[in-house]
Parts: structure tokens; C-alpha cells; sequence
């Protein structure tokens, strides 16, 4: 019988670019076609992808129906070009990207979208889908787009859709939480924007976004690659490889999210024991990599394990 240990951490990039008509604008290796990313991601030891083309989604379709059945879940996604910086956004299958899609007001040649990150977050709500601030501490993300802290930015930075900030570079991490020093007269604080968000949405007093970190590829040779050039993006602790367990995982990102950078080379750990002798003679019993709990009733054996 396979034994189960239960959750485990999988590796993840969710900001990649595709080439052609169906995919972003600015791509220009030809070698970005779904099936390719798909391809390579399994290749790269990557367990969760998602397409998000500038404001198109028709390669993310292609892609969903060529991972199915796969040993990797595709997330079908978007990147926003809003009036207020890029925000990433996700949702459970094609259908719902599409419906959410059908609600943007986009320019013709696909650089722009009218709506800011707030209605957006509004929308894709309607349709179960949640969002990322993307690349924030970039010209294009979000903090430089609105320029200094007030109303509009507080709307979208306190949405209860938005799930967390993606960062290009490890140093950035303490970005919005209580290490963030940053305060200027004209621009704001950032602490004073993630305690707004935890009384506007009645979080607890240490509450804050999680950080992720995604490739933002649009090469096939940069998918998989953080922005400093290394093999570390993303780990999401999941139940299960499906797009609730990743929702689980943003939810209870203390114990479930890590950029990889963060993480230390080795860690030791024990796999397994196995008993000889007394109560528990002969028994074996394999340990999450994580964290494993131990259940029984009164005179069981738990004192002794």
C-alpha cells in the first residue's frame, strides 16, 4: 500500500510570456509556444505554470488542453496592463479567464487596459479568480504606476482578492512588512499601508502578503530563471497539485509559501524509524519532509514514538 505524507512544497513559475498572435506583444522567440512551455517546465522539475500574456489570452488555452493528463498543473492566467501598473491575475480553467477577458476594455494593439487594479481584482472575484501585484518594485509595477500613497492606492492594496506581491530580486523580501523602513513626506509608508489592510479586511496584527518570485520569461532559455539569473523562484506547500490547493497555499503562506532564495541549500531530517522490540515491535513509519503529527488515543504509543 503507497503510504501518503502528506503535503508537500512544489516549485512554480507563474509569470511567463508566450509568442504569436494568441500571446504578448513584446515576445519575440519563436520558440514560446504553449506546448513548448509546458514542455520545458516539465523538464525544469516545475509542478505549477502559468501563461500570463499582456492583456490576451489565447494561448492559455492551448496550453491547458496540452498539459492535461501531464504531470504538472497550468494555471490559466493574465497580466494586466491597468491604469494603475501590471497585476497578474488566475483562475480555475480557461472558461473563467475568458469571461473575465470579456469584461476588460483592452486598446487595440493590446498595450493597454482602461480598468485599474481594483475593478480588475472586482471582476476576476465574480469569476473565483484572485490576483499578484506584479513585479513591484519595477517601473511598470504598481507603486511607481500610482506614485504616492492615498485612497486609490489603499483600494487596491487592501482588496480581499489580492493574494500576494511578486518581487524580481531576493533583496527586496522585506518589502510591506514590519522591516520596511521605507518613508517618504510625498510618497508614504508601506507599513502604514499593510496596517491599513489589516484593519480594513480585520487580519490579525502580524498579517501580511505573501512575497513570490517568477522568471517573468519570454525567452524559453530565461523560463524557470529568476531575474538575477538562478534556478530559484517559488515552493507552494500543497494538499494537492489543483488550483484550490494553490488558494490554500496563499491562505497559509507562514508555513506554505518560500521564495527560493530563502531557503537554505540542505536541511537535515529524519525519513523514517522503524522499532525493535517492546510495544512497537517491528513497526516502520515514514515522516513528512515537513511536519508530521502523531494521533491516537489513550496507551497507543504516542509518548514512546
Amino acid at each position: 500500500m503507497e503510504v501518503n505524507s502528506g503535503a508537500k512544497f512544489v516549485r512554480a513559475d507563474m509569470h511567463i510570456h508566450s509568442y504569436g498572435s494568441g500571446g504578448s506583444f513584446d515576445v519575440r522567440d519563436e520558440n514560446m509556444t504553449p506546448q513548448n512551455i509546458v514542455d520545458t517546465a516539465i523538464e525544469n522539475n516545475l509542478n505549477i505554470i502559468s501563461i500570463t500574456d499582456h492583456n490576451e489570452i489565447e494561448n492559455a488555452k492551448t496550453a491547458e488542453d496540452y498539459a492535461k493528463d501531464k504531470s504538472i498543473l497550468f494555471v490559466p492566467g493574465i497580466e494586466v496592463s491597468t491604469t494603475q501598473g501590471h497585476l497578474l491575475l488566475y483562475f480555475s480553467s480557461y472558461t473563467e479567464l475568458r469571461q473575465f477577458h470579456g469584461r476588460l476594455t483592452i486598446s487595440e494593439d493590446k498595450t493597454i487596459c482602461s480598468q485599474g487594479i481594483a475593478e480588475c481584482l472586482d471582476i476576476a472575484g465574480s469569476f473565483g479568480g484572485f490576483g499578484i501585484l506584479a513585479h513591484i518594485e519595477l517601473d511598470s509595477g504598481f507603486e511607481k504606476t500610482v506614485g504616492k500613497f492615498g485612497p486609490h492606492m489603499e483600494a487596491l492594496f487592501c482588496h480581499k482578492n489580492l493574494m500576494a506581491l511578486e518581487i524580481s530580486r531576493k533583496d527586496n523580501v522585506h518589502l510591506y512588512t514590519e522591516e520596511d523602513d521605507t518613508s517618504d513626506a510625498n510618497f508614504g509608508s508601506r507599513v502604514a499601508l499593510v496596517k491599513k489592510r489589516r484593519s480594513v479586511l480585520g487580519l490579525d496584527d502580524a498579517a501580511l502578503l505573501p512575497k513570490v518570485m517568477f522568471s517573468d520569461s519570454h525567452a524559453i532559455n530565461k523560463l524557470g530563471i529568476n531575474a538575477e539569473g538562478d534556478k530559484k523562484l517559488t515552493r507552494f506547500k500543497v494538499d494537492d497539485l489543483t488550483f484550490d490547493g494553490l488558494k490554500i497555499s496563499l491562505q497559509f503562506h507562514e508555513s506554505r509559501v518560500r521564495v527560493e532564495d530563502m531557503i537554505p541549500e540542505r536541511v537535515p531530517r529524519f525519513k523514517s524509524i522503524k522499532f525493535k522490540g517492546g510495544l512497537l515491535d517491528d513497526q516502520e513509519v515514514e515522516f513528512s519532509s515537513n511536519l508530521t503529527g502523531v494521533i491516537g488515543g489513550r496507551g497507543t504509543g504516542k509518548s514512546t514514538l
